[in-house]
């Protein structure tokens, strides 16, 4: 159950980034960033969920990193 909670978590963030990015294709700038700040409140639920300190470092590193790139 834990494990599908996390899935579904990883998902929606997934959503909310591609509707950023949509969002700000269209020219709705408050939009997205609103969306955005959403899927950065998403990422950081999700990290207080990894226990090891160093996996928790990995995964904000790589959404940081995919965020930057878009």
């Amino acid at each position: 159950a834990a494990a599908t909670r996390m899935r579904m978590r990883m998902q929606a963030m997934h959503a909310r980034t591609c509707a950023a990015d949509a969002l700000l294709r269209l020219g709705r700038r408050q939009a997205s960033l609103a969306m955005r700040d959403s899927a950065d409140a998403m990422a950081l639920e999700i990290a207080r969920f990894i226990g090891d300190t160093a996996r928790r470092a990995a995964f904000l590193d790589a959404y940081l990193q995919r965020a930057r790139n878009r």
